[in-house]
């Protein structure tokens, strides 16, 4: 798929005349185009107004157009940088490319910054997380009062936390964009990595919300304590408080809350209202259609589900005009377009979300379920391979033996010897890693129990399904990728 040639296809073409480009449609024209001399004059002066009107706008680019995974602009980005080396707004531009691309390739299954579950990936994992600090801070050296590269510092103190830095860099942004955005962000960079992260919040807070109009102390205290793990009597004040606010910015806090409170008072359409409000580009949208379903069983109202499916496939499409490769929406893209029998459709955006998604075991059990509809069980079943082996953990592992199960039962020939010895292979791993890690691993381990009863079922049939693998040892049973996502990425960018 040729990025360039469609997306150009759908974007304004950028004017003839000579005035600078400040609104997001014309910046992402320069990037197609890449047009980096244009794209130096432009970022350089918008970084440099500091009315907040300006510095939004400079923000909204930032997250939306340099945040990205889109090959074009990434192409662009790096080459502006190499033409301009010394450009504050270039560094900051590539910083934020940098930080997105530690969260692609950090593990699916923790916090944003995990470590990779793949030792093949920790090296570079380590490497980008280098390159995005490194690219910071030489923005804020090389332009003292540029906005973006002070937020894209503060996000590595995510991983890398300096208490002492992190002060005197707020100190200064709050000089220059005294906002809520301002305010979240040091309170982020504080809060991730401290010990003690009421204390933070709490220092933060008191130091900085005040200053901002519309904003203050008691706000960023509320925000802080339901969105970070922060100390339980602090988190219920938070909620408490959050009870007596009426803001429509806090709106996804209140959902968050109701949602989890047993017996919630909360009238259907404001629950409805507020999960809506909790959709934005960089919340999770797994949770998202996962939490429509609980509010159309709370509010009786099944239909809720669909249409909550259909708000965000539009804010998919929109956001993947930037972010085209982003796993986690050409995921959720795949799925629901798969649930409605779009098997084509699913299958495209499948095959562009396992490009950077393909260590992430729910990528490949999405690939497999798509191959058994589409009545193909031996991709299916390479799809579960690269799942067990970018998983590795008992539960993964008994997921894909219940997917491959399941796909054998609707497969319509016959399953094939490779297809067979892959389920005793599954099967045998899951029964051993039962066996030495049982008492931590609580009820799923049960044998009387499902998935792991088929598990005992599958291995005690397992001489006659597959015997070559019934005597070999566990280790020699472990799974590595297999390679094909390399299929995939020779699609891409060309």
């Amino acid at each position: 798929m040729n990025f360039r040639t469609l997306t150009l296809a759908l974007t304004i073409a950028f004017p003839g005349h000579a005035a600078l480009a400040t609104n997001i449609d014309d910046v992402r024209v320069l990037l197609l185009n890449g047009d980096t001399d244009r794209l130096e004059a432009t970022i350089s002066e918008l970084a440099k107004v500091k009315d907040a009107e300006s510095i939004d706008a400079y923000r909204n680019i930032t997250d939306r157009l340099f945040r990205t995974s889109h090959p074009v602009y990434l192409e662009t980005l790096a080459k502006w940088l190499d033409s301009k080396p010394k450009s504050g707004a270039a560094l900051s531009a590539n910083a934020w490319a940098a930080l997105n691309d530690i969260s692609l390739k950090s593990s699916p299954y923790g916090s944003e910054f995990a470590e990779p579950p793949l030792l093949e990936f920790q090296q570079r994992w380590q490497q980008s997380k280098s390159r995005a600090s490194e690219l910071a801070k030489d923005a804020m050296r090389r332009d003292r009062r540029n906005v973006t590269a002070m937020d894209a510092w503060l996000y590595t103190q995510r991983f890398w936390p300096d208490d002492r830095e992190i002060a005197r860099v707020a100190s200064k942004l709050m000089g220059l964009a005294p906002d809520r955005q301002s305010v979240r962000n040091i309170v982020a960079a504080r809060a991730q990595r401290s010990q003690r992260r009421s204390e933070a919040v709490i220092e933060v807070c008191n130091a900085y919300a005040d200053r901002v109009e519309g904003y203050g102390r008691t706000l960023c205290l509320v925000e802080a304590g339901i969105e970070f793990e922060v100390e339980q009597d602090f988190k219920k004040e938070a909620e408490r408080v959050l009870a007596t606010l009426d803001d429509p910015r806090l709106d996804p806090l209140r959902f968050e809350v109701a949602i989890y409170a047993s017996g919630s008072k909360t009238d259907v359409s404001d629950l409805i209202k507020m999960h809506r409000s909790s959709l934005t580009r960089r919340a999770d949208v797994g949770r998202f259609i996962g939490f429509a379903q609980r509010v159309a069983a709370e509010t009786n109202t099944p239909g809720y589900v669909q249409t909550a499916e259909d708000e965000l496939l539009a804010r998919i499409e929109d956001w993947l005009k930037d972010d085209p490769l982003n796993p986690k929406y050409q995921l959720h893209k795949s799925a629901i377009l798969r649930s409605r029998g779009q098997i084509a459709e699913a299958k495209e955006a499948w095959h562009l979300g396992v490009v950077h998604g393909w260590t992430d075991l729910n990528v490949w059990l999405e690939g497999a379920s798509i191959a058994f509809e589409d009545g193909d069980l031996e991709t299916g079943a390479r799809h579960l391979e690269n799942g067990a082996a970018t998983s590795g953990m008992t539960m993964g592992l008994l997921v894909v033996h219940q997917v491959l199960d399941d796909g054998i039962k609707q497969s319509p020939v016959s399953p094939s010897g490779e297809v067979q010895c892959l389920r005793v292979r599954v099967a045998r791993l899951s029964k051993g890693l039962c066996d030495m890690h049982g008492a931590m691993m609580g009820s799923i381990c049960e044998p009387s129990r499902q998935p792991y009863g088929a598990i005992l079922e599958t291995v005690g049939s397992m001489s006659e399904a597959c015997p070559s693998l019934s005597r070999m040892p566990l280790s020699d049973l472990r799974f590595s990728p297999l390679a094909v996502e390399e299929s995939v990425h020779s699609q891409i960018g060309n």
